[in-house]
Parts: C-alpha cells; sequence; structure tokens
C-alpha cells in the first residue's frame, strides 16, 4: 500500500498513541480512517464489548488525534461500534463498510 509523504508524517508525528495502544486489554486490530491526506479517525477491534479502561483509552486517543475512534466488536451476526462514551451504534453484517463512509 501507498502512502502520501504527507500521510506518513502525520502518522508518524502522532505516533504516540501506539503507547496508549499497549495498556488496551485484547486489542486485535487497529485501523486508521484516511481521508484528504489526513487521518480521519480509527477504529480499534476487540474480542468482547470493550471495558471501562477501553472505552477511556478511546477518548484519550480521540483527543491525542483529533478525531473520532470506536471499538467495534462482533455481536450475533452483526458489529458493535462504541464510542468512547459508550454509546453504542449496532451494525448488520454489510453495514461495516457503509459506517466507515458515513461517520468518516
Amino acid at each position: 500500500m501507498y502512502l502520501p509523504v504527507e500521510v506518513l508524517e502525520e502518522v508518524l508525528r502522532r505516533a504516540e498513541f501506539a503507547l496508549l495502544l499497549e495498556s488496551s486489554a485484547e486489542v486485535r486490530d487497529v485501523f486508521l480512517i484516511l481521508r484528504g491526506n489526513r487521518i480521519a479517525g480509527f477504529l480499534l477491534f476487540t474480542l468482547k464489548k470493550p471495558s471501562q479502561e477501553d472505552l477511556e483509552l478511546i477518548s484519550e486517543l480521540s483527543e491525542n488525534l483529533g478525531v473520532q475512534g470506536y471499538a467495534i466488536f462482533r455481536k450475533g451476526k452483526g458489529f458493535i461500534a462504541v464510542d468512547g462514551n459508550g454509546e453504542e451504534i449496532p451494525l448488520e453484517q454489510g453495514e461495516l463498510a457503509a459506517f466507515v463512509n458515513i461517520v468518516f
């Protein structure tokens, strides 16, 4: 995957958020959402419903990066997106891509 220099520089400048991820339990993958050579948001994929500690991590990352972030976990045949305030958004199997396009 090719990243423009501007995007890579921004990611590297904000790489300190990776240190915060070390404190998160059971995070599988983190995806940065890029729009117009800038970080527009992030998704943390977890194995289960995020704990209070995970929600605090999302809030802290959102504040440090200046973007929205959500934890995503599987529930039944779909997904649940949870923001740093604990607000849950149920998503059907095929709605995750649409969620990313709408929110970010």
